[in-house]
């Protein structure tokens, strides 16, 4: 008996145990999905900066003729005006004309709607300009925290918008903790001054590495429990994207690409990573807010991969949104080619009529 008390007595005297920063983060987070919908959303990318402006008849096409429920809208892909976010000034302006209408069109026809933040403050050009004074400088920080507040504020009531993404495509390779590179640390900045005006809407975070899925490793949860993540799936590169900038063309699917056997399997491989993020995370959803292959690739080459790829996302039940509609004609659909110039429209595509398929699936 005696023993016994003592043991007891040594043990209370003990310090408490505690939860270092790190373990914090990795404790499984109680998700529930707010804003996002029940059911799998199969949709596209939809430009509303580039390429031929988006009418409400684009949309109706789209909901109507081709089934989809979903669309990842793109906005600020022309660069960001350096004023916006700064205080005092407001970009309200920007979102009643480019995109209140196109919220208005989706709301009609029961598409739900991505708002994807597609190029940062800082970014004054184009979205994929490579000198984002984003990572440079903690400005730019404090504006974009600034401006997606008043971009929550603004869009709070509106239920047709499922997610706020936060950043497209967080574009180095690696980041440095404590750092205006420092993704991590950004991303619960910018999910806290969301949390100041909107509980209701889902939030969406991507990884670096321009959100593919290889940038899963580095990434780690905002703690947000209305928070869904996404990546890109263009793997592998040499095929997705020949000739897009003068790479060599002429790349089958499935085939040998880059001294590698790429098939189905290859694909799952790839992906690997957002799949061991999803389940240490315990994330009930996952969403590819990109995917693509150029369509004069040899052959059925892009329908093959196209059609590998939808049945890997099907099978783990991701949301997905295939870029893009009616942006580019070399991501298209509706046309069909062997090189730049013999790009030309047709009345249907085998990788339509695959999609088109799978859009069938949803039930709204």
């Amino acid at each position: 008996m005696i023993t016994a008390i003592m043991l007891i007595l040594a043990l209370l005297a003990l310090p408490a145990t505690r939860v270092t920063a790190s373990e914090k983060e990795e404790m499984v987070v109680d998700y529930q999905l707010k804003s996002w919908p029940q059911g799998i959303q199969r949709g596209v990318n939809i430009n509303i900066d580039h390429g031929n402006a988006k009418q409400r008849e684009d949309f109706r096409n789209l909901a109507r003729d081709w089934g989809a429920n979903h669309v990842r809208v793109q906005v600020f892909t022309a660069g960001v005006p350096l004023e916006f976010g700064e205080p005092g000034k407001s970009a309200v302006g920007y979102f009643k004309e480019k995109v209140d209408p196109v919220l208005e069109w989706c709301q009609e026809l029961n598409l739900s709607v991505v708002l994807d933040f597609h190029g940062p403050p800082g970014n004054p050009k184009h979205w994929n300009d490579p000198g984002r004074l984003l990572w440079e400088d903690f400005r730019w920080h404090e504006n974009f925290a600034r401006l997606w507040r008043e971009i929550a504020e603004y869009y709070k009531d509106n239920n047709t918008i499922v997610a706020y993404e936060l950043l497209n495509e967080p574009n180095m390779k690696k980041q440095f903790k404590d750092t205006p590179s420092d993704w991590n640390a950004l991303a619960k900045k910018l999910t806290a001054a969301i949390r100041e005006v909107d509980t209701y809407h889902t939030i969406m975070v991507g990884p670096i590495a321009w959100s593919s899925a290889n940038g899963f490793p580095s990434l780690k949860p905002t703690g947000d429990s209305n928070t869904i993540y996404t990546f890109h799936m263009y793997q592998p590169h040499q095929f997705t994207h020949q000739g897009v900038h003068n790479e060599t063309t002429g790349i089958n699917y499935p085939g040998t690409i880059g001294n590698r056997m790429w098939n189905k399997e290859t694909l799952r491989e790839a992906m690997k990573p957002a799949v061991e993020f999803q389940k240490k995370h315990n994330l009930p959803r996952l969403y590819v807010g990109e995917f693509s292959a150029i369509i004069w690739s040899p052959g059925k080459s892009s329908y093959n991969y196209l059609r590998d790829l939808l049945e890997i996302f099907e099978e783990q039940r991701w949301d997905w949104a295939y870029h893009a509609y009616r942006e580019w004609n070399g991501w298209s659909l509706e046309h069909e080619g062997t090189d730049r110039g013999s790009i030309k429209r047709v009345d249907s595509t085998d990788r339509l009529e695959l999609f088109k398929r799978y859009f069938g699936k949803n039930d709204f």
